[in-house]
């Protein structure tokens, strides 16, 4: 995303008749490559991914999309590399331990949801200021708990001290009629009080 007039690139996910956001960056951002990674938490068949470019300004501005590839599994716990898997199979996960654990994750087998704790972050901030309050509205606080705990605190808003409220008038209606269980990643963030998930 190179240039003056340069619009904005967002990436939606079309699931079952629902349209989220799960990325989007706008205007300049240099002369260079940047990567991303967004975590889709669907069944493997059934949804479609849009990218969508979306012009700023006459005037020449650029915006490239290279490299795009679907995994299974967090993008917390991915490979950053095809070879992974081959240098897993010889050992290096032992062998070379600092490096594998840092771009092999996967086929290192080190990762894993249930045992990764994670405190957030003592400041209360969103490392990424545009995209921390877009992913929690997105559910991820709840679904990609252990990064967004560490890496968007303000935007799930679970720093210390936080108010235990409702979001939205409707809260205690949605929990009367079972949406704390039918839609848990809405409700813990949105219908907290309603839901009792206060501490």
């Amino acid at each position: 995303m190179y240039g003056k007039t340069t619009g904005s690139l967002e990436v939606k996910l079309r699931y079952n008749g629902k349209h989220l956001s799960k990325f989007y960056k706008h205007g300049d951002k240099g002369n260079f490559w940047h990567t991303a990674a967004v975590t889709f938490n669907y069944p493997l068949a059934g949804y479609q991914v849009e990218i969508i470019a979306t012009v700023g300004q006459s005037g020449f501005s650029d915006i490239a999309i290279d490299d795009v590839y679907l995994d299974s599994g967090k993008c917390s716990c991915q490979d950053q590399y095809v070879k992974c898997v081959k240098w897993a199979r010889k050992g290096e996960c032992q062998k070379n331990k600092k490096w594998m654990s840092d771009h092999c994750q996967r086929s290192c087998k080190i990762c894993n949801d249930q045992t990764s704790v994670t405190t957030p972050n003592k400041k209360c901030i969103d490392t990424n200021k545009v995209q921390c309050p877009l992913w929690a509205k997105n559910g991820e606080c709840s679904k990609n708990k252990a990064w967004m705990l560490k890496n968007c605190s303000k935007s799930c808003k679970i720093c210390q001290g936080a108010p235990c409220t409702d979001k939205n008038t409707s809260c205690k209606a949605w929990a009367k009629l079972g949406e704390c269980k039918k839609n848990p990643a809405y409700m813990k963030l949105k219908c907290k009080k309603s839901c009792g998930l206060c501490q």
